[in-house]
């Protein structure tokens, strides 16, 4: 009786943790298949925010725009937010060295990240649609 209520609980309280595990911003529209890496940069991360590289993104040149964002905090811990705001060490949403998460399309323009103590350095991957 008890392993069946353990087991209950358990799939009752699935979809909350893995929401909670879920990037808070919106993620790729398309599944992994049918996405490819078009373009990519790397940040060194310092003490003044920066954000995205419109650039990049979003060519001009006719190049397919981003659909998302593939974000690997490759060394140090950084702080971060989609909102346009300056993110702070101490204010704004702390990504570990080591991990990873997925801005869309809707948060590229105005997300910025700041270094929480020491430079970080991050790598960008833009995803675009499969031709």
């Amino acid at each position: 009786m008890k392993r069946t209520l353990l087991v209950l609980f358990l799939a009752l309280l699935s979809p909350v943790l893995a929401s909670a595990q879920t990037t808070p911003l919106d993620s790729c529209p398309l599944p992994a298949s049918a996405m490819r890496v078009a373009y990519d940069e790397t940040f060194t991360v310092s003490s003044s925010a920066v954000g995205f590289t419109a650039a990049t993104y979003a060519p001009t040149n006719g190049s397919p725009k981003a659909v998302c964002a593939v974000v690997v905090v490759n060394s140090n811990s950084i702080s971060w937010r989609a909102s346009g705001a300056t993110p702070t060490a101490v204010i704004g949403n702390v990504q570990a060295s080591g991990t990873s998460f997925v801005v869309g399309a809707a948060n590229l323009a105005s997300f910025l990240m700041i270094r929480v103590t020491s430079n970080a350095v991050v790598f960008v991957n833009y995803m675009v649609p499969n031709p």
